[in-house]
C-alpha cells in the first residue's frame, strides 16, 4: 500500500460509501392550496334622510369672503387717502408716490422701475423685483398683440405667502411700472387707483 494512503481507515471508508449509495427516502408531496380571496362585504346603503347633499357653488355668493379665503384670493379692502403731489420734478413726484403707497398699504416693499427693469425708487425693495418687470411688461405687450389689449396691471404670488402687485403707465419717456409687495391680494379697484396716481406723478410739467 502506498505510504500516502496508510492513514485511511478501510472500515470508515466502507461505511461512508454505503451511506452515499443508499437511495434517498421519498419526501411526502406537499399539496399547496390556492389562496383564499376574501371579499369584503359592502356597507349597507346610507338612508336618503342621512345623506348630505353636495355643496352647490351657486348657493354661495361669489363675493363671499369665506369662498375667496378658501381659494386663497382674499382681496384687501383699503380706503386710500388723498395723494398730494409736490410741484417738483418727475423724480420727486414719483418718490412721493412710492412713499404714499408704502404708508397707505403698509407694504413689505414698494418700487418704481422702467420698462428695462431699471430701479428708480425702492423702499425695502430688492433689485430682482425691478429686473423682473422688464420681461413681465414685454410679455404683457405680446399678450396684447394677440388678444387686442395688453393687461396694464395685475398680481403674481411670490415666496409662497406674498403677492407682488404691479401697475404700469406709458409716458413720452417710455413705460414705467410701480410694484407693491404685500402679504395679501389687493382689490383691483385699489390697483386701478395706484395706476391713475402713477400716471399723474409721471405727467410732464412745464418745470420738468
Amino acid at each position: 500500500m502506498s505510504p500516502l494512503l496508510s492513514w485511511i481507515d478501510r472500515n470508515e471508508v466502507s461505511a461512508l460509501l454505503a451511506r452515499v449509495s443508499r437511495p434517498l427516502e421519498k419526501q411526502p408531496e406537499i399539496v399547496r392550496q390556492p389562496p383564499k380571496v376574501i371579499v369584503a362585504a359592502e356597507p349597507p346603503p346610507v338612508p336618503a334622510s342621512v345623506r348630505t347633499p353636495p355643496a352647490s357653488v351657486a348657493s354661495v355668493p361669489s363675493s363671499s369672503p369665506a369662498v375667496l379665503k378658501t381659494l386663497g384670493v382674499v382681496a384687501q379692502q383699503v380706503d386710500l387717502p388723498e395723494l398730494i403731489l409736490p410741484e417738483g420734478s418727475v423724480y420727486d413726484r414719483s418718490r412721493v408716490l412710492c412713499e404714499w403707497i408704502d404708508k397707505s398699504l403698509k407694504a413689505t416693499s414698494v418700487f418704481l422701475a422702467d420698462e428695462n427693469g431699471l430701479l428708480i425708487h425702492g423702499l425695502r425693495a430688492d433689485t430682482e423685483y425691478a429686473v423682473v418687470m422688464a420681461p413681465l411688461l414685454a410679455t404683457m405687450q405680446q399678450v396684447g398683440s394677440i388678444l387686442g389689449g395688453a393687461p396694464s396691471r395685475g398680481a403674481v404670488t411670490v415666496r409662497d405667502s406674498e403677492v407682488l402687485h404691479w401697475a404700469e403707465t406709458s409716458t413720452i419717456r417710455g413705460r414705467f411700472c410701480v410694484g407693491v409687495l404685500l402679504s395679501s391680494s389687493l382689490d383691483d379697484r385699489i390697483l386701478a387707483r395706484l395706476q391713475r396716481e402713477l400716471t399723474l406723478a409721471l405727467e410732464e410739467k412745464n418745470n420738468d
